[in-house]
């Protein structure tokens, strides 16, 4: 009991799809399905029917707001299975065109399965009026004002940010021809990122610690808790933190600080140290000592 029209200018030529047919002036492939095959010229009601199934949405890609608490599930009925007039009892349906005229399927099909003559009466009416509307040509040329708006989709950034609709924003579709129906761009707080703030900022992107030390990003929670993005990890071995700057890691002169434990002679390196002996020496590793060299 629902008849919908469309009416589209030509620069929408091409573009169309899905229950809205392919607007290329060639009705035997409007029915086509999302893989690009089309469907018989002798399909059934049925197999029509399952044709608009498939272009059924995701609840998860829905442009569609719900009220609160509600959402995609509380309005769609997926099994659903309406009547199909190709299945109806052939009687009846013999009878209804003698009533309603071969060519109105909207009356046939009412009064087949409402079995009530006054509704079917109604399609046909409001079908003979719709038909019977006169063309009227226009020679004034007059035009009605036209209101060009700009919509911005917000994503809700995740709940990690909050989008910026004085920006363009970026194409909802890359295909799209809608220039003005974009998704604004999401102004990210300083612990997420991403096109929308779903990823946990990584402080160690711009390698912050110096050479010798590891970096560890903080994740989102702990970052905003203790207002830092990352760790660094401690010197390694025969480093220290440096006097001047505590974040950049210093070698140790074990030799100098006395720290060695070299028996005679101790040779400094980068983070660590080689022990020497006097002529007429050896270095024993194992005592860690010079003995007499025999």
């Amino acid at each position: 009991m629902l008849s919908v029209s469309v009416v589209l200018p030509t620069e929408f030529s091409r573009k169309t799809k899905g229950l809205l047919g392919n607007f290329d002036g060639y009705p035997d492939n409007d029915f086509m399905f999302p893989n690009g095959t089309i469907l018989s010229a002798k399909a059934s009601d049925q197999d029509i029917f399952k044709y608009g199934q498939s272009w059924e949405v995701d609840g998860r890609k829905s442009f569609l707001r719900y009220p609160f608490g509600k959402n995609q599930s509380n309005f769609h009925h997926r099994d659903f299975i309406p009547k199909f007039l190709d299945e109806a009892d052939s009687n009846k349906v013999k009878a209804a065109k003698q009533k309603c005229g071969n060519e109105n399927q909207e009356c046939i099909f009412d009064l087949v399965f409402t079995e009530n003559q006054a509704v079917a009466n109604n399609t046909k009416s409001v079908e003979q009026r719709a038909s019977s509307s006169q063309k009227v040509l226009d020679v004034y040329g007059i035009k009605s004002p036209s209101l060009d708006m700009d919509i911005r989709l917000c994503t809700a950034c995740s709940g990690h940010g909050t989008c910026d609709v004085t920006q363009e924003g970026t194409n909802i579709q890359a295909s799209t021809a809608i220039r003005n129906f974009r998704i604004a761009i999401c102004k990210c707080t300083q612990f997420w990122e991403g096109n929308d703030c779903e990823n946990d900022f990584n402080g160690c992107t711009s390698t912050p610690c110096s050479p010798l030390k590891n970096c560890t990003d903080n994740p989102a929670s702990i970052h905003e808790a203790l207002s830092h993005a990352y760790n660094c990890s401690p010197c390694p071995e025969g480093y220290t933190n440096g006097e001047t700057d505590s974040q950049k890691c210093e070698d140790i002169n074990e030799c100098e600080e006395g720290i060695s434990g070299c028996d005679q002679m101790c040779i400094n390196t980068y983070g660590g140290f080689n022990c020497s002996c006097h002529n007429g020496y050896i270095h024993n590793v194992t005592m860690n000592a010079c003995v007499l060299e025999m």
